[in-house]
């Protein structure tokens, strides 16, 4: 019997922190029970109208210390440790493939295995740009490193150890932060968490693990609707191959429709919900349709430059996952799920577009679905969260 355990799980974007205490209900050996809700909390980042770097991270670690103090008011326990997941920009991912010949045979071994993956990190970090160069000094922290396949010659294996092979194939996903920032969050976080361990993941490879597991998506894009920054993964084979991003996240589509409109962001958001719920006059709908034509434009066809460099060495998918926010969500997915992008997808007629909510989580998970909850990213790291726990690999 496995006894209970408490966890923190931090979700830090670039319009907001959000955090959950979970605990993980006691088991019996080979049971499978669902974290549980004790409590979630959220705390936005104000909109910038000229985006500036420093004011940006000072928000930001305002908000993360918001989220803990409502996390962690009138609650005495303390959890065993805290899962932290970073959304662009806050990481560097790239799928990386190492290819080996040999004259003859040789025993796979996890030392062999471990010498090529090793020396191909530090090839990847050696070649991956600071992530702000803005910040002086700074350096890479390696966040997350996953082998996803292993080949031997030329065939799939789960079990290369003890195998003979001439060629070797390991394809592995990496993921790098920046050493101050993330060293920053670490800092905040053990304010309240003293002397516990604190990991940190990439939500796309989150998603692309739940995609992949739960979802049953073996063939899918994966977009991330952020705030400043979108991010399109491309997952084939039951791989993620890719991820690129363009800087057109919501804030972006905010800001260019206060520029068109003459008017604050503020108002933009408001006059969008009013919008969105049918209750505008005809003058402002027909002067929002005109100006989403021309903003919506740009960023299709920044999500199309995008769609182009995945897809130049991996076959596509018409399957796209979207997961955002509530507001502009169903903008993005109405302009994604045109037939005009036939053009994109050989034999396809655009996009079939499957929007990632608390609603459509859910329903997904039936019976083993988080209760209390409905913050989709949340949710996915919990499930996440979840699977880590019970193959115990935190």
């Amino acid at each position: 019997m496995s006894k209970s355990q408490l966890a923190l799980v931090i979700d830090i974007r670039s319009d907001s922190v959000g955090g959950a205490l979970v605990t993980s209900p006691a088991t019996a050996k080979g049971e499978f029970k669902r974290s549980e809700i004790i409590k979630s909390s959220r705390r936005g980042i104000d909109l910038q109208a000229d985006f500036n770097l420093e004011r940006f991270f000072a928000d930001l670690m305002k908000a993360l210390k918001f989220v803990l103090n409502d996390l962690f008011i009138n609650q005495p326990a303390r959890p065993a440790g805290a899962l932290v997941y970073l959304s662009a920009p806050f990481y560097a991912a790239q799928t990386r493939t190492i290819r080996q010949t040999r004259p003859s045979p040789i025993t796979i071994t996890s030392s062999l295995i471990s010498s090529l993956v090793d020396g191909d990190v530090a090839t990847f970090q050696q070649i991956t740009p600071p992530l702000y160069r803005e910040i002086l000094n700074d350096g890479h922290e390696l966040i997350e490193h996953k082998v996803m396949q292993i080949k031997l010659n030329r065939y799939e294996t789960n079990a290369p150890l003890g195998q003979q092979a001439s060629e070797i194939e390991i394809s592995h996903y990496l993921s790098v932060s920046s050493s101050r920032v993330i060293n920053r969050f670490r800092e905040i976080i053990s304010q309240f968490l003293p002397h516990r361990p604190i990991a940190f993941h990439s939500f796309p490879f989150a998603l692309y693990t739940i995609a992949r597991d739960v979802l049953n998506a073996r063939q899918s894009l994966l977009l991330d609707l952020g705030a400043e920054v979108t991010e399109l993964s491309l997952m084939t084979r039951n791989l993620l191959w890719e991820t690129v991003s363009f800087p057109y996240g919501h804030n972006y589509l905010i800001r260019q429709l206060a520029k068109e409109l003459n008017t604050t962001s503020a108002e933009v958001i408001s006059s969008l919900k009013i919008y969105l719920r049918g209750e505008g006059n005809e003058l402002l709908n027909t002067k929002l349709k005109e100006v989403f034509g021309r903003v919506g434009a740009a960023w299709v066809g920044k999500f199309k430059e995008s769609f182009s460099t995945l897809t130049e060495n991996h076959l596509g998918s018409n399957h796209l996952l979207l997961i955002g926010d509530d507001l502009f969500t169903p903008m993005v997915s109405a302009w994604l799920g045109q037939p005009a992008y036939q053009d994109l997808l050989i034999g396809q007629s655009g996009f079939k577009v499957s929007v990632l909510d608390a609603k459509s989580l859910d329903e997904k998970l039936g019976q083993d679905r988080i209760k209390n909850l409905t913050d989709a990213s949340l949710m996915l790291e919990i499930i996440f969260y979840d699977k880590l726990r019970t193959t115990k690999n935190l």
